[in-house]
């Protein structure tokens, strides 16, 4: 966490994501955006994109490190939702922006460092 002018700190991290099955696969529900690139890419997206449920751990893990493991599960509540897609192959930037002793704000960028995740954790 580095301070600024203004008294708000800012944590900063970045992840480099890979997903480790990014093939065909015969067993439903594959394929899909996740797991096969030819699929999401007739779907419009560059190739398989990580879902949320694997971007996400990366950011409840820095929270863990900035709130300690107490604060983060017994007295916050995290709000978030993902609005763009991180590449299959790409990174991640976290970015926890702490606004006052009780307002985090979160930001995931991804390998373009286009908003993926925004959101907030406020501490109770």
């Amino acid at each position: 966490m580095s301070g600024s002018a203004e008294n708000t700190e800012v944590y900063r991290k970045t992840i480099n994501c890979f997903l480790g099955w990014s093939r065909r696969n015969v067993y439903p529900p594959h394929p899909n955006i996740h797991t096969d690139h030819h699929f999401a890419q007739e779907r419009g997206f560059d190739s398989a994109i990580m879902s949320a449920s694997q971007v996400v751990p990366h950011l409840h893990e820095a929270l863990i490190e900035l709130l300690g493991e107490q604060i983060f599960f017994n007295q916050t509540d995290v709000r978030y939702k993902m609005v763009n897609p991180v590449g299959a192959e790409g990174s991640i930037t976290i970015i926890i922006i702490r606004q006052s002793p009780t307002k985090l704000d979160l930001k995931v960028n991804n390998e373009q460092d286009k908003l993926a995740i925004v959101g907030v954790a406020t501490i109770t």
